[in-house]
């Protein structure tokens, strides 16, 4: 829920919640009355929360997490980065944000400098290899332990387009540590799916990935879904214009429903949006595309 409400993932959302705790008690145990220390309690973590959102977490929910990672936890020349440092690279960047915001710098100069991995690879591409190497590593290690501890499977998300990267780059930078994740995963989990990310997809490239089952936005830069039928064997998951269903009337989602099962086929087919949709989606118009995939 969290990670949904911030784009950001949030490991201390339950030390949060223990401080908000320990302050009711600190002020029940000095004669606080009971209400009055309620209150004050859902006041302070409300305005705690507020602090914490617009000062750490704002700044840094588009920042590329890779820059991150380089800036504070991970050494380019190999090991295994540091949670605390990776929170001090976070802090960084965040405090880089701010200062452009205060100065009203242009959003698309913010993103050359927080997005200075771009230049890295150019420049540098053995460092940013190696770091890549230690980032993957520590990645596949969470993904192990998850499916040891129940997961089902893995949602693998790759911006493989080119509106993140040139095929040169994808090929270097990504597509090795993607399939390196991938084979250390094979075997483990039920249902692994890789969501193509992007517009303009490098698809011939992504077809050959080992998983069950392929999302993608085929109302947002495509291909449909009969096309893609045509491409991949795997379960596809597809059919709801994440970009616009905000705006849309129950009948027009209903629609996409009704033509994605017709193009997709009575199986291996499962209904979802293009990419995740906004915290604030109308929940009518998702039990709309749930009453109607019933039908079908």
């Amino acid at each position: 829920m969290i990670y949904q409400a911030t784009d950001v993932v949030n490991y201390a959302q339950g030390e949060m919640a223990m401080f908000s705790t320990y302050l009711a008690w600190s002020m029940l145990n000095a004669g606080v009355p009971y209400w009055a220390a309620f209150v004050a309690t859902l006041a302070l973590a409300f305005a705690g929360g507020l602090l914490i959102q617009r000062i750490v977490i704002r700044p840094v929910e588009r920042a590329p997490v890779l820059t991150i990672v380089i800036v504070g936890g991970t050494s380019l020349s190999g090991g295994v980065g540091s949670m605390w440092r990776t929170a001090v690279g976070l802090g960084i960047i965040a405090t880089i944000s701010n200062g452009f915001n205060i100065l009203n710098i242009d959003p698309d100069y913010q993103n050359i400098v927080k997005g200075a991995i771009t230049e890295l690879m150019t420049t540098h591409p053995t460092a940013v290899e190696v770091a890549l190497g230690v980032v993957n590593a520590n990645l596949i290690r969470y993904a192990q332990a998850s499916l040891e501890r129940g997961a089902a499977g893995i949602f693998l998300s790759v911006p493989a387009s080119t509106e993140s990267l040139t095929l040169e780059q994808y090929e270097r930078f990504m597509r090795p540590f993607d399939l390196q994740l991938l084979q250390a995963i094979a075997g483990r989990g039920e249902c692994h799916v890789l969501h193509a990310h992007g517009e303009r997809l490098y698809l011939d490239r992504l077809l050959d990935y080992p998983v069950q089952a392929l999302s993608w936005a085929d109302l947002n830069g495509g291909p449909a879904i009969a096309q893609m039928r045509q491409r991949s064997p795997l379960t596809l998951m597809a059919g709801l214009d994440h970009v616009k269903l905000v705006e849309s009337s129950a009948g027009l989602v209903r629609g996409q429903v009704r033509r994605a099962l017709a193009e997709a086929g009575p199986t291996r087919f499962i209904l979802a949006p293009g990419c995740s949709l906004p915290t604030y989606a109308y929940p009518p118009l998702i039990r709309a595309a749930r009453e109607e995939s019933a039908k079908g």
